[in-house]
């Protein structure tokens, strides 16, 4: 969870606005296409029950990277992020305070911190980053799954002045103590570091610093 301090805001569970990329060959801001996406994963055999049985009122939006929108008091700011199939990262202003959220994304080949990701991040007080591999696993065969390592979040959050990572998208195959090694190796990297887990929860202070 991350929280305003002294700021609590409620929102209407009967209607809920889906907001996100357009699939590969939809037309940039095609709603029906998100809307088709859903529906097309919430049926057989994937799942047994479909959109229509959500207890709330469904809208879907699309946008494209790059795209700014409001959604209630925040300001939203997309940026493509580097997947199969594509994807997008997102910041998240309100007040002054800055979240980054850019998990499904993988890293550049060729050592080079992806321009679009450092640009969306410059600043943020909070970086959540695809931490899903160790080098080793990701060197080994893993390459163009969409994925990244703890110590490329690293390279990211000090190149654009972050104030805190988060490291997201835990492998199914790493268990608690594994993760929390990474966590400790990366925090040689980068010491503002901590691995999500549940129960995690960042207050955004009046002054702007993160703290776990």
């Amino acid at each position: 969870m991350i929280s305003l301090r002294s700021q609590t805001y409620f929102t209407n569970c009967h209607r809920v606005t889906v907001v996100g990329p357009a699939p590969a060959g939809a037309r940039p801001h095609d709603d029906e296409a998100v809307r088709a996406a859903f529906a097309a994963q919430m049926r057989a055999p994937h799942f047994p029950v479909g959109l229509e049985a959500m207890g709330s009122t469904l809208a879907f939006r699309a946008i494209a990277p790059g795209e700014p929108i409001a959604i209630g008091p925040a300001d939203v700011q997309a940026a493509a992020a580097t997947h199969p199939n594509g994807c997008l990262a997102y910041r998240i202003e309100h007040r002054g305070r800055t979240l980054v959220y850019a998990t499904d994304t993988e890293h550049e080949a060729s050592g080079r911190i992806d321009p679009s990701l450092l640009a969306l991040a410059r600043g943020a007080d909070v970086l959540i980053y695809d931490a899903q591999y160790t080098p080793e696993e990701y060197r080994a065969g893993k390459q163009g799954w969409g994925h990244s390592t703890a110590e490329e979040g690293a390279r990211l959050a000090a190149a654009a002045g972050v104030g805190q990572l988060v490291l997201f998208h835990h492998d199914p195959s790493h268990d608690d103590a594994q993760i929390a090694r990474i966590e400790s190796a990366t925090r040689c990297r980068f010491p503002r570091t901590a691995a999500a887990r549940e129960g995690l929860r960042i207050t955004l202070d009046p002054a702007g610093e993160a703290a776990a």
